[in-house]
């Protein structure tokens, strides 16, 4: 899962280079029925990513989806905020990108991804957005319609500053250190079934550290302040 989260991050710095890692679908699609639909979406596996971007956020979410053999087509369950500002869902508000085979279109149902199931073939597609942070705390949802057998969230954590990101179900839990940061994982540690919506919580924002950041810089302007009186003062009494 380490490439998944160098990728989603070299996507967000505007790299063209594309490769996924999500975990092989086929096999756990279950015993499909002698009548069943070519193409029909089965399973899914979404990777999410939450950073701190200015005065908001940036989430980019990866999903993969397996299905029947056949023409297939999926409209991705977005990631939204229940509360506060929401991206348009429009090109240009939504980075998109697909992995080779995957078409990506907006439509008036939403994005869809499209291409062909096949044995070891899948549908992989990636969407981030920026966001204004105009509270100190949000949830984020999503409901597939086929489960999701894999989610897995990822934030980073700086020295001074970091995210509380926590996916509202059973998770693992392991850190790694970086040159830039301390990079958290979160596995799900149960498959999630189709209809039941995906919820994560995202606190201590930027919003919220901001007011403290500023006072901190004002309270060290005036201790420097401070300071630069007294030499003087010393200064003129020598």
């Amino acid at each position: 899962m380490k490439s998944l989260v160098r990728l989603v991050f070299i996507v967000i710095l505007g790299l063209p280079a594309m490769v996924f890692a999500f975990p092989n679908l086929a096999g756990q699609q279950g015993a499909q029925p002698p009548n069943a639909m070519q193409g029909q979406p089965a399973v899914a596996a979404v990777t999410v990513q939450v950073l701190p971007f200015e005065s908001g956020l940036v989430v980019t979410q990866a999903i993969g989806v397996s299905g029947t053999p056949g023409n297939a087509s999926f409209v991705i369950p977005l990631l939204l905020p229940t509360s506060g500002p929401r991206p348009m869902i429009a090109p240009g508000a939504i980075q998109a990108r697909t992995a080779e085979g995957t078409r990506l279109d907006f439509t008036p149902k939403g994005i869809v991804m499209s291409g062909v199931f096949a044995p070891g073939r899948q549908l992989l597609a990636e969407v981030s957005y920026e966001i204004p942070v105009v509270s100190s705390r949000l949830v984020f949802e999503m409901t597939a319609n086929v489960p999701v057998v894999s989610t897995t969230v990822i934030t980073k954590r700086d020295r001074d500053y970091g995210l509380h990101v926590r996916p509202l179900l059973p998770f693992s839990f392991k850190e790694e250190d970086g040159e830039d940061g301390t990079w958290i994982y979160q596995n799900s540690l149960d498959e999630l079934p189709a209809g039941q919506p995906l919820r994560i919580a995202v606190g201590h924002l930027p919003y919220a550290t901001a007011p403290y950041r500023t006072a901190a810089l004002i309270i060290a302007a005036i201790v420097a302040a401070g300071l630069g009186i007294s030499l003087v003062t010393h200064k003129r009494e020598d």
